[in-house]
């Protein structure tokens, strides 16, 4: 049985926080929560994205994109499903 989609998506190591999110713009996956930070990815509008952390202040949410782990700026995204207080702070 699955019992995690981070198990399904190869990503068995980052928690199932339960809490999935959908993009409301097109949003530049980052290496870390900074505008400043490397781009990784490019997220497409209406996306959705299980999170498996954020940063201290939940301005950054960290997700899954295609097999990428990496950062997105949380007021382009709606959260769907889930508690935003499960998701362990994963950045100071």
């Amino acid at each position: 049985p699955i019992v995690s989609g981070n198990t399904v998506l190869g990503l068995a190591s980052l928690p199932e926080t339960g809490v999935r999110e959908q993009s409301r713009a097109t949003l530049r996956l980052r290496g870390a929560p900074s505008v400043g930070a490397e781009q990784t990815g490019r997220i497409t509008w209406g996306s959705f994205l299980p999170v498996v952390g954020r940063s201290a202040d939940s301005f950054w949410y960290q997700v899954v994109w295609r097999g990428t782990v990496g950062w997105a700026y949380s007021p382009f995204l709606d959260i769907l499903s889930g508690d935003l207080n499960n998701v362990p702070v994963t950045y100071p």
